[in-house]
C-alpha cells in the first residue's frame, strides 16, 4: 500500500460522514426557516418583506392584513410606493433610506 493512499473502506466512511453532515445542516436551515416563518406569521406587529430592486410586497404577516384592511394577495399585488409618502419611496429608490445606512 502507498503511504498516504486510503482504502476503499475509508473513502465510503469518509462518503458517509460528509452526507450524514449534509443532511443535519440541511435539517438545521429547516429548523431555522421554519422559527422565522413562525415569528414573521404570528408576530402581533404588522410585518412586511419587500423586492429590493422595485420595492414590490412579497410577503405579508396576518397583522398587516388585519391592520391596513388588504387581503393578503391584495397586498402581494402592491409595494411600499402604495403604502408609504413619496419622500420615503424616493429615500428608498435612491439608495439612502434606512436599509442603506
Amino acid at each position: 500500500m502507498i503511504a498516504g493512499s486510503r482504502t476503499m473502506p475509508d473513502v465510503l466512511l469518509e462518503l458517509k460522514r460528509e452526507r450524514e453532515g449534509r443532511e443535519k445542516a440541511e435539517l438545521d436551515l429547516a429548523a431555522r426557516q421554519k422559527d422565522f416563518s413562525y415569528l414573521f406569521d404570528k408576530n402581533p406587529l404588522a410585518m412586511w418583506i419587500y423586492e429590493r430592486k422595485d420595492l414590490r410586497f412579497v410577503e405579508v404577516n396576518e397583522a398587516a392584513v388585519l391592520q391596513y384592511g388588504y387581503k393578503r394577495e391584495e397586498f402581494l399585488a402592491m409595494g411600499l410606493a402604495d403604502m408609504l409618502p413619496v419622500r420615503l419611496v424616493e429615500e428608498l429608490r435612491s439608495g439612502h433610506g434606512a436599509e442603506a445606512r
